[in-house]
C-alpha cells in the first residue's frame, strides 16, 4: 500500500492589489506612475493566478479522493484486484464538469499577461493528466456501483486496473509539480501585495491579515514535511502564535477596519492555532496512534486525528476558503 500526503492544501488565492489599491490615479508624478505600473502589473499576475487556483481548487482534493479512496481496499495497488478483498468500495466520482471548467480556466489563464512558461507547462500537463483520468475514473465508478464484479468474476476489474491505476499515479505527479509551481508564483504575488499594502496604507487589519496568511502557509509548509524537525516545529508555531495574536489584538483594538463576517473567520484562525500546537506537539512527543486513530486513518478520516498532518490541512483550507470571501476596504 502506498503512502499517501494528507493531501495537498488550497492555495491562497490571489487578491490583486490595483482592485484594492483606490489610491493610484492616472496622471501625476514619474514616482506616481512607476507605482501604477507596478500595481497594474500585480493586478494582472493576480488575474492569471486566480483562474489557475480556481481550477486546483474545484478538482484536485477530489481527483485525489478518488485514488485514496480505490486504493484502500485493494491488498496491493501495484497488482490490483484479485476478487479475493474482505470489501470492495469502487471508486469516488471526478466531475467531467469540473474538469471541463478547470479547462477552460487554465486556457483563459494561458491567453492572459504575464507570460509564465513554467507555470503554463505544468498546468498543461496537469490538465492532461486529469482528461485522461476522468473517464476511466467515471467507467470503473460505474462498473463498482453496479456491483458487475459479481457476475464477471473480477474480470473487468483487472482489466481496467492498470491503465486506471498509472492514470491516478501520472495525475498525483503532475498534481505535485503544477501545485508547486502555482505556489512559487503565488508567494510571490502575496509578497508583493503585502509589500505594497504597507506601502499604501501601513499595518492595518488588511496588511495583518495578508500577513498571518503568508505565515500560516509557512506553518503548513514546514509542519506537513515528511520528516519535520521537532526544534523547528516549535519555532514555527511559537512565531505564527504570536503573529496571530497581534492581528487579532489589532482587530480588537480597530473595530471600524473588520470586513463583515471577521467574527467567524477569527473563530476559525483560533481552531487552526490549536490544531497547529496539537500537530507540534505530536511531532515533538512522538506520539503514538491509538487503535481508534489508527482505524480513521484506514478508513480515510485521517482528518479526524487529533495532530495528524490532514487535520492540520483541512483546518488550514477552512481559513483560506473563508478568508478569501472577506472584503477590506483598505
Amino acid at each position: 500500500m502506498p503512502t499517501f500526503k494528507p493531501g495537498r492544501s488550497l492555495v491562497i488565492a490571489v487578491t490583486s492589489v490595483a482592485l484594492l489599491a483606490g489610491a493610484c490615479k492616472k496622471g501625476g508624478s514619474s514616482s506616481t506612475k512607476t507605482e501604477e505600473a507596478k500595481a497594474d502589473e500585480a493586478d494582472a499576475l493576480g488575474d492569471k493566478l486566480d483562474g489557475y487556483i480556481e481550477c486546483y481548487n474545484n478538482v484536485d482534493k477530489d481527483a485525489h479522493d478518488s485514488m485514496r479512496y480505490y486504493a484502500r481496499w485493494l491488498d496491493d495497488p501495484e497488482k490490483g484486484p484479485t476478487g479475493k478483498e474482505k470489501s470492495v468500495s469502487g471508486v469516488h466520482e471526478i466531475g467531467a464538469s469540473d474538469v471541463a471548467s478547470c479547462k477552460k480556466k487554465l486556457e483563459e489563464g494561458k491567453a492572459k499577461k504575464p507570460a509564465l512558461p513554467d507555470l503554463e507547462a505544468k498546468a498543461g500537463t496537469y490538465l492532461a493528466s486529469l482528461e485522461a483520468l476522468q473517464p476511466k475514473a467515471a467507467e470503473a465508478k460505474t462498473y463498482y456501483d453496479r456491483k458487475d464484479y459479481q457476475d464477471d468474476k473480477f474480470a473487468k476489474a483487472k482489466a481496467m486496473h492498470a491503465p486506471l491505476w498509472q492514470a491516478f499515479l501520472a495525475f498525483d505527479k503532475a498534481s505535485d509539480g503544477f501545485s508547486d509551481a502555482l505556489e512559487a508564483e503565488s508567494d510571490k504575488s502575496l509578497t508583493a501585495e503585502i509589500a505594497a499594502v504597507e506601502k499604501r496604507s501601513g499595518k492595518g487589519l488588511y496588511w495583518q491579515k495578508l500577513n498571518f496568511g503568508q505565515k500560516a502557509k509557512n506553518l503548513l509548509h514546514d509542519l506537513n514535511k515528511e520528516n519535520p524537525d521537532p526544534k523547528k516545529a516549535e519555532e514555527v508555531v511559537a512565531d505564527f502564535t504570536k503573529t496571530t495574536d497581534e492581528m487579532l489584538a489589532y482587530a480588537e483594538a480597530h473595530t471600524d477596519q473588520r470586513p463583515s463576517n471577521w467574527s467567524t473567520f477569527e473563530s476559525k484562525v483560533k481552531s487552526f492555532v490549536e490544531e497547529a500546537k496539537e500537530r507540534m506537539r505530536t511531532i515533538r512527543d512522538k506520539k503514538p496512534l491509538s487503535s481508534g486513530e489508527k482505524s480513521l486513518i484506514e478508513s480515510g478520516h485521517a482528518e479526524m486525528v487529533t495532530g495528524h498532518a490532514a487535520k492540520l490541512s483541512s483546518g488550514y483550507n477552512a481559513v483560506v476558503a473563508f478568508g478569501n470571501g472577506l472584503r477590506f476596504k483598505d
